[in-house]
Formats: C-alpha cells, structure tokens, sequence
C-alpha cells in the first residue's frame, strides 16, 4: 500500500461519509484499508452541510500530503460544505496547517488525541485501534442518531475550548508555550501549582492577597521560602495586601531571612493598598508569562487548603498582560499612597516642630521686652537703659527666629526653581575656617566638654563659596548639638573618586550617632531627632551639594559611638603646598 495512504488511515481518516441516504439506523466496522478509503473519499463526496474532524497532531499531515484526500476536501469548500478541524498545531506540523486553513477553519487543541468526524450532524466515525507503523484495518462508522447527537456535542465542546490555528501558529514561530485556561478545583493541586510557578520564577512575581488573613496563612504553610527561592533565582518580588492592620512584623521577617540570602538575590517588597480594594480574589503574575487566580472561601480557616476555593491558571498572553496591567495599577497607586501618608506625616511634624521652633524664642523676646517695658530705668526722652546680657539674649533669640524662616524659605525657593549658584574660585580652608571658629563660639556658650580637631590645608575650589559655607556650618552645627562630650574632627582631602580627582570633607563626632527609625530618611524634609530643629537643614545641604555634582552621605561610626557625615565634591584645582 502507497505510504501516504498508510499514514492517512492510521492517524486521521476519519471523515464520516453516509453512503447514500438511508433511514436504517446503524453500526458497522469497515475492516481494510482499501476499503476504507474507498468509503471515505465517497462519503466526503456525498456531503452537503457540514464535516467536523477531530485529528491528532500527524493526521492533518495527511489532508495535504495525499492527492485524493486533498482533492475532495478542496471540492468540499466549493460546494459550499462548511469544514471544521480540531488539531494540535506544532513546529512539525505548521507547513500543513498553513496549507489546511486555505479550504478549513482550523482550531488549536493542546494534547488532542480523539480521531474521530460528524459529518451533516448524523454520520459518526472513529478509529477502533491504532498501533504505530502498522497499516489501520478496522474504522467504525454510526449514524444512530443519539450517537452521533453525542459526538457533536462532544465535538462542538472541544471547539469552544480550541484556539484559531492562525494564533497558534504565530506562538509556535515565536517560541511562545501553548496558551491554555485551566480550572482547578482542589485547592491543594492549585496551591501546589502556585508555588511551584513562583518558585521558577526567573524575573518577576507580582502577587496580590485577598487578605491579610490569607497572606499570614501563606507564610505559615512555607510560602516565604518559596518567596525566597524566586528571589534567589533573579525575580523581583512585589506583594500587596489588602488590610488596614500593620504588616511591619512581616516585613521584618522577609528583612531578617533577606541577610541569609546571596547578595545576588533580587528584592522582595511588601505594600499594604486600601482595604475597601479587598475582592476576595489572591492574583498571581509569574514573569508576566503565567496568572493564577484564587477564590476564597472561608477566610476565617486555618490553612490555604480549607480557605481557597476554585482557582485558574493561565498563560494566555491577552489574559495575562491583563492582570499585570490590573496588578501594577494597585502597586503604583500604594506607591502613591504610601507617598502621601509620609507626606502628610512629614507635614504634621513640620507644624508641630515649626511651632515648637516658633515658640521657644519668641517667649524669651516677649518675657524680656515686657520686662524692659515695666522694670528698666527711663533715661531722659524716653530711653530705655538694657543689660548687655538681655540684649544679648533677644539678638540671640531673634537670630534662631531668622534662620527659621530662611530655611523655610529656601525650602520653598528649592522646591520651585532649583538652586542656582554663584561659582568662584576660592581656597576651601578659608570657608572651613569660618565654620570652625563659629562652631568653637556655640560650644563656649553651651560649655559643653567637646575637643575640636581641624587640620587645615590649601584646596582649590571652584565652588559657591556663601553656598558651601552653609553645607560645612551646618554639619559641623549638627556635630555639636548631637556631641555633649568627646571629639568632633574635620578633615579636608584631597582624594581619586570614580578616576577623577574630588575633595573630600568628613565631619566625625562622638556624640549619640543616627537613629534607626530615620535613617532611611535622613536627607528628607523635616526629618529630625532633636528638640531644636527643624529637620530641612541636611535637606538643604543635599540640594546644595548635588548642585554642584557632589554626593553626601552619612553613616554610623564602626565603634558605635557618634556618627560621621561626609561631603564630596568634584576638584577643579588645587594648590600645592609650597
């Protein structure tokens, strides 16, 4: 038998043909596979309404590779019979499938093994058995209507279920897996499939909790391990939970197993979004490749198992992209949310600081003018006579009253249109200087036991020098107000950062260093540890410092005793030393 035809009957001639019509309903195996071409090639000339195949992944090779068959399924589209072909298109089988949609619709089914045709709803085929490289002997034919009623209903689930080939076709070029939609209703095969979907994750997890009831439960059954893996294996993982309650004791958990992790691990982030988005549904985004979606059931159930209901996974691209969309929209707005509650709490601070501020020397002003008003001796013409010492204190008080409002002022001005700065060239010893000597007159004041340790030297700078001097007096103002005995030491150096040359200024303490709770906002707004300031002072120094290209930073000393903030700014020139 001619090889073509050997193939033909044993992977896919299944085209159900009515020998002429009849009323007799039955069933009849037809044994050889002359005979069985013959009967299938005069069925499909038959036809007149419609012919629905089911066809593995090689049958539909044969559609075109066999003169005969090709042939009539060509005339079939002329006669105006409608042809559909459920298959499962692959790299193989592609170059067939392209020759097949010209004269059939033709539909993409993953893992299709049925071989069986409906053809006109009342004439039913199949193959009894196939084994491979032997030829087919045996094909049963039916046209007992409740069989073949059966089978279009069988068939016509499986086309609601199938893909157009042409989508298919272009995965399979692409490289792209096979888009599926599956339902799962045991929760411990979905939960199962759910970690080991993020567990292969290579990129990127997005997942979103219905609750933080669930989020818990997740963590108690291993879930963080699994959240580690993915991390450790490059994907960046972001987690929402929808709650109103705090989950900083969760984030210290992923913190503190973090440190275990290599230091190539990608990060893992946890924000809380509004409450009222809660939808009782947990959404997970795989590298933007695979989406599973929970129900839940019982939120109040003491395991994921008992809490989850019907759950579907998919890797259909529109689908998926769908959900990432949704998903990154409820990142950004906690983004903005989270920004906002620091915004609002950075606000109330700000008044209550600014009050604080206000305050404390507007009443020794007030105190002593009403003093001066009631209790000093008139000098002729109304004169008033004043200690040197209560003057000295108003101009004290008025002078922190100034600086106040032109911090805030800067604030505003920095905020709106940028720093702009006067650039001249001038030695940087001479603005340190400055610093130094007024730093020493607040530490007499203050008698605080602190030893100034400064070595001056020649650096070159080109530079806003009025600008500058503000940034060091600052620094060195915080020193002193953190420092209540022990040392403060400047150095001035001259030092290769990144292969270009750059001056570097440190100013080191002794005093009660940076606390934990702000130093992730240390160059922020309004971010202050003390009872005497504002907070906007390292804010403005950073803006001034970036201005002119240069970094600050500051750090914790290794011996746990004061801190150390360092400047550094690109160099221009130097001086040598003569």
């Amino acid at each position: 038998m001619d090889i073509h035809l050997d193939f033909y009957v044993k992977h896919c001639c299944l085209i159900s043909q009515a020998q002429g019509e009849t009323e007799t309903e039955t069933t009849k195996v037809i044994y050889g596979a002359d005979k069985i071409m013959q009967f299938a090639l005069e069925g499909l000339s038959r036809l007149k309404l419609s012919h629905n195949v089911c066809l593995d992944s090689q049958g539909i090779s044969v559609i075109v590779s066999v003169p005969p068959v090709k042939d009539a399924y060509s005339d079939l589209g002329k006669r105006g019979v409608r042809v559909r072909i459920i298959t499962e298109v692959t790299r193989e089988n592609i170059r067939y499938c392209n020759e097949v949609i010209k004269f059939a619709e033709l539909r993409h089914l993953d893992g299709i093994r049925g071989n069986f045709s409906i053809s006109d709803g009342r004439d039913y085929t199949a193959i009894a058995t196939v084994e491979e490289a032997r030829p087919l002997e045996q094909l049963i034919y039916s046209n007992v209507r409740a069989v073949a009623k059966q089978q279009q209903y069988f068939f016509e689930t499986l086309w609601s279920k199938a893909t157009p080939a042409e989508h298919r076709i272009k995965e399979v070029m692409d490289g792209v897996e096979a888009s599926k939609i599956e339902v799962i209703e045991d929760p411990r095969e979905s939960i199962d499939r759910a970690w080991k979907v993020v567990g292969s994750a290579r990129n990127e997890v997005l997942l979103m909790f219905s609750s933080v009831k669930g989020f818990r439960r997740q963590l108690r059954m291993g879930g963080l391990g699994i959240v580690q893996r993915a991390s450790e294996n490059g994907a960046n993982v972001r987690i929402l939970v929808p709650t109103e309650e705090l989950v900083e004791d969760i984030g210290q958990m992923l913190a503190i197993t973090s440190e275990a992790r290599p230091k190539t691990a990608a990060k893992v982030e946890i924000r809380t979004i509004d409450k009222s988005l809660e939808s009782r549904l947990t959404m997970l985004v795989a590298d933007r490749k695979e989406l599973m979606i929970f129900e839940l059931k019982d939120d109040n159930a003491a395991n994921s198992y008992d809490a989850a209901g019907i759950a579907t996974y998919s890797n259909a691209h529109s689908i998926v992209s769908s959900y990432t969309s949704i998903l990154e929209s409820f990142w950004k707005q906690s983004e903005l949310y989270e920004k906002l509650k620091v915004h609002d709490r950075m606000q109330r601070e700000f008044i209550n600081i600014a009050a604080h501020e206000l305050r404390t020397p507007i009443q020794p002003i007030l105190a002593l003018s009403g003093m001066l008003e009631s209790d000093s001796t008139k000098l002729d013409d109304n004169r008033i006579a004043i200690d040197v010492e209560d003057m000295q204190m108003i101009i004290r008080n008025a002078r922190r009253l100034e600086r106040l409002a032109t911090d805030i002022l800067e604030v505003a001005r920095i905020e709106s249109q940028g720093i702009s700065l006067c650039l001249e060239e001038f030695n940087l010893k001479d603005i340190l200087s400055i610093a130094v000597k007024d730093i020493q007159g607040q530490m007499a004041e203050s008698k605080a036991n602190i030893k100034l340790v400064y070595n001056p030297q020649d650096i070159l700078l080109l530079a806003d020098k009025g600008r500058l001097l503000e940034v060091l007096s600052n620094l060195l103002s915080n020193a002193a107000k953190f420092t209540k005995e022990g040392s403060i030491v400047i150095r001035a150096d001259i030092v290769n950062d990144d292969s270009r040359k750059a001056v570097t200024v440190s100013v080191q303490d002794s005093g009660t260093g940076i606390k934990p709770e702000i130093f992730s906002r240390l160059f922020s707004k309004f971010v202050t540890s003390s009872m005497n300031g504002t907070g906007l002072g390292l804010y403005i120094s950073k803006k001034i410092v970036e201005a002119h290209g240069g970094t600050i930073f500051g750090y914790n000393n290794q011996n746990g005793h004061g801190a150390t903030f360092r400047v550094i700014l690109p160099l221009h020139k130097e001086i040598q030393k003569g």
